[in-house]
């Protein structure tokens, strides 16, 4: 929000002369202030960890705001007019209200009640591609915050947390709400699903992830003298595709992964495709041997590394047995 903009109607200028010992300017405040508190429904409690939206018409436009509160109590400036405001708390449902607010106007104790939502699990089992259990497969769940007001729409990813699967590849998040969920497995030796996007009902969810087996690439960048470089990127390619990109950043290399298939079935509804994998993955760094791709597809691959002002390309085939080494001379 802009003080001087926003808060006050503008005031005309004038020339200030050397010998005016004293200069009036009068500001007509445009805005009004709306103060109260977020509480929970059924104690009266102050909730932590609020969004509050508000969005008014205004001047022919349109002005919106999100802000966090602090300790459940809200304290907002905004436009005069009917101000329309949206609370919102995880495990909580969303409140609406609107407050009709002049300029110069403090509205007090408005307050906000948000009820609990239902809690309920996702639960289910990694598999491999014969049916075997996964034990170990590392589960994280995230959940999509959308609000939308007044056509002004945030949306957020909130950590969930992450879990592990048992000796029987079985797996389970307990005190979720409904909604929107993005859920990502990895496995040693298998390839990772990427974010998978999950509608959990009020009824809560059961799913079967199935995984493909992979392996390991080892890519070792050489000059022309067998020394190892440090490529700035790597890329995969299957047929002319990029598969599988890796940029350094930070000293590490992030990977990408092109948008795969995927099998999983159960009590909820899934989309049966593999985002672009970004979150978390990184490549293994070697310094006396090179860089680990892990999670890599069986089959032929074209690997291309870049090493400003140098590049190389070489040929190789992944197997999901053990690690496979790429041996690129860079010129």
């Amino acid at each position: 929000m802009k003080p001087g903009r926003l808060l006050f109607e503008p005031w005309f200028r004038e020339w200030i002369y050397a010998d005016w010992g004293e200069v009036l300017a009068t500001l007509t405040p445009k805005c009004g202030r709306i103060s109260g508190r977020v509480v929970a429904a059924e104690s009266g409690a102050l909730l932590t960890g609020v969004a509050l939206s508000w969005a008014v018409s205004a001047g022919g436009h349109t002005h919106t705001g999100v802000t966090g509160l602090e300790g459940g109590r809200l304290d907002v400036l905004a436009p005069a007019g009917e101000v329309r405001l949206e609370a919102a708390a995880t495990g909580r449902e969303r409140v609406r209200e609107a407050v009709l607010v002049g300029a110069g106007e403090w509205v007090q104790d408005v307050e906000f009640a948000l009820p609990r939502l239902a809690q309920i699990s996702l639960s289910g089992r990694v598999l491999d591609d014969t049916g075997a259990p996964v034990p170990g497969a590392r589960i994280s769940l995230h959940t999509l915050v959308v609000q939308d007001l007044a056509g002004a729409k945030t949306t957020s990813l909130q950590d969930l947390g992450r879990v592990q699967a048992d000796v029987g590849g079985k797996f389970q998040f307990s005190t979720l709400t409904p909604g929107e969920h993005q859920l990502n497995v990895h496995a040693d030796g298998f390839e990772p699903t990427g974010s998978i996007a999950l509608d959990v009902g009020t009824g809560g969810a059961e799913v079967e992830i199935v995984l493909a087996r992979a392996g390991a690439l080892l890519v070792r960048a050489l000059d022309a003298d067998g020394g190892l470089l440090e490529p700035t990127r790597i890329v995969l390619r299957q047929a002319g595709k990029v598969a599988i990109e890796a940029k350094r950043q930070s000293g590490r290399l992030s990977v990408t992964r092109e948008r795969r298939n995927f099998r999983a079935h159960g009590i909820v509804a899934v989309n049966g495709e593999i985002g672009e994998y970004r979150e978390g993955e990184m490549a293994g760094r070697y310094p006396d041997r090179g860089d680990v791709i892990s999670g890599v597809p069986s089959g032929e691959y074209e690997v291309m590394v870049e090493v400003p002002p140098r590049s190389g390309e070489a040929k190789v085939f992944v197997s999901v047995e053990g690690m496979t080494v790429a041996e690129v001379r860079c010129k």
